[in-house]
């Protein structure tokens, strides 16, 4: 069923070139164009700031010209009081000096036709279209021709479109260039198509204004009440952003708010603001993973693991909020807290007798930015007692290979500061012999989708192989992820894989619970299998 509709509009009126015909002579106030087949002249209403008239034209002429010549806001309202109980219909001029209450003025006009268009919608079911006018170059014929002449482009422009708007449709002017429509009744927005056509050809191409020729272009960007159910000013917002991204298409384009998009940036921005101040409220902490050599079950390292402590939902996945920071500037903001919180860490373990390195995940934006390696040195200054080779940066494959000489550059210089790195997730990238050879990596990480596949699939076993190979032909310690069961580990140690990371040695765990897993490993330091 076809649900009727109202359509917000904005439009962008764009100057191209001026000629002039003839020399312009001033005019003795402005002249409001009334659409006849409208309205009576006699029910113009003129209000300013001080008091409302009830004027004829002769009135109006003389008015204006109290007012220094400023350009008035035009809004011409028709309803059918009989549907709608809506206002008398008029063409409200709205005196007003600058384009700030100019659009002030609207707005006040625009409060309770929004208020009209709920009652109609509970009633009638119908939508309404917003579209905005903005004339570029608008300046520049007010300085090469004067105002007289912009008065009378403005009267042009206005009198195209009260030609084609309809009854019960809005138009405004809501500052110096801008204008704003709104159409009514509709049964749904594509239904706007052809009126919005034609208010676009009636100020495309040439324009006869006082014997000058100026040529115009259009531009619009339209938003739909109360599919876009918002605010009076995030209409008007939503509607200029759409004309924004018309103009960008070039000229004479139209473009329509992209309502889901906007609702989806809205729950992105606010995930953005819950997590950043998670950041502040220190929700986040590292679980850690350890990593064991097979040949002698002495535990090398640990990987420290992100996790959110949310107060409502509990434990969370990286996976439940990375996704969300990963190319914002927030993610460099966790990267740094979670170096800082994997030296200290090490740095208490030292303090009690441990030296077991720890790597952490740097993602790529963080990995590339300009000041990552200055922020390293000043986070490293803090830790005076820091070992070198007791930190490690665990790099993406496809992040690392993207960029190649820029990372390249990074690790080098991490290594001078006594920081290692390794490739994760090898073999999900390109895997490029040339590549592997120019990153100066100190390990190399198998993914545990091969790790997993080692017992059952000669695909995955052949792919293990090959990287074992791979890695000792460029001097690269390998560490197999995803060692769920004793037979993987069985299997690793026979094909020269000796480092293992896994739910088979153990699963993730805070760090209150490291030394008391330390001990049980040392009195049996046995796999099991957590494969199911």
């Amino acid at each position: 069923m076809n649900i009727p509709c109202s359509i917000f509009i904005l439009f962008s009126v764009l100057f191209f070139s001026c000629s002039s015909q003839s020399e312009n002579k001033r005019i003795e106030g402005i002249e409001i164009p009334t659409p006849e087949n409208w309205i009576d002249k006699s029910e113009i209403r003129i209000k300013d700031n001080l008091a409302n008239y009830n004027l004829k034209d002769e009135e109006i002429s003389k008015l204006l010209k109290n007012h220094n010549g400023s350009v008035p806001v035009v809004i011409y309202t028709k309803y059918e009081p009989s549907q709608f109980n809506g206002p008398i219909p008029t063409i409200q001029v709205l005196l007003r000096p600058n384009n700030t209450k100019n659009i002030n003025s609207f707005k006040k006009t625009m409060e309770p036709s929004l208020k009209q268009m709920a009652d109609a919608l509970s009633k009638f079911k119908i939508l309404s279209l917003l579209e905005i006018i903005e004339i570029d170059g608008f300046k520049k014929v007010n300085d090469t021709y004067g105002e007289n002449l912009r008065n009378r482009l403005v009267k042009k422009v206005v009198s195209q479109f009260t030609r084609i708007l309809r009854e019960g449709d809005t138009l405004s002017r809501i500052g110096g260039d801008e204008f704003v429509v709104i159409i009514n009744n509709l049964s749904k927005p594509s239904a706007s198509d052809a009126i919005v056509s034609r208010l676009l050809k009636s100020v495309t191409g040439t324009l006869l204004v006082k014997k000058k020729s100026l040529k115009i272009s259009t531009s619009v960007g339209l938003t739909c009440y109360p599919l876009d159910n918002v605010s009076r000013d995030e209409l008007i917002k939503h509607a200029d952003h759409a004309m924004y991204i018309a103009k960008q298409k070039g000229i004479n384009n139209r473009h329509v708010f992209d309502i889901e998009k906007d609702v989806a940036e809205k729950h992105h921005n606010e995930e953005l603001r819950r997590i950043a101040q998670a950041l502040k409220d220190d929700e986040f902490l590292l679980y850690y993973q350890p990593k064991v050599d097979l040949r002698t079950n002495e535990v090398v390292g640990f990987e420290g693991l992100i996790r959110w402590d949310h107060p409502d939902n509990g434990l969370l996945a990286p996976a439940m909020f990375l996704p969300v920071v990963e190319n914002d500037i927030l993610g460099i903001e966790m990267g740094r807290w979670v170096i800082n919180k994997a030296l200290l860490q090490l740095q208490y373990a030292l303090s009690i007798g441990y030296d077991i390195p720890i790597s952490v995940n740097i993602s790529p934006l963080h990995l590339q930015h300009d000041e990552f390696v200055s922020d390293l040195k000043e986070i490293l200054s803090r830790y005076p007692n820091f070992k070198a080779g007791s930190l490690e940066f665990e790099i993406l494959e496809t992040s690392a290979l993207k960029d190649i000489d820029i990372v390249s550059t990074v690790i080098r210089e991490c290594n001078k500061l006594g920081v290692l790195s390794s490739i994760d997730d090898f073999g999900t990238g390109y895997s490029s012999l040339t590549y592997l050879r120019r990153l100066p990596a100190d390990f190399l990480k198998i993914d545990q989708s091969f790790v997993k596949g080692v017992l059952t699939s000669s695909d995955d076993k052949a792919i293990v192989q090959g990287i074992i190979e791979l890695a000792k032909i460029f001097n690269l310690k390998v560490v197999a992820e995803g060692v769920e069961t004793p037979e993987h580990g069985e299997i690793l140690l026979s094909m020269g894989s000796y480092i293992a990371q896994g739910y088979g040695i153990a699963k993730p765990m805070p760090a209150k619970d490291i030394l008391t897993w330390l001990v049980n490993w040392k009195n049996n330091p046995c796999l099991v299998d957590r494969s199911i």
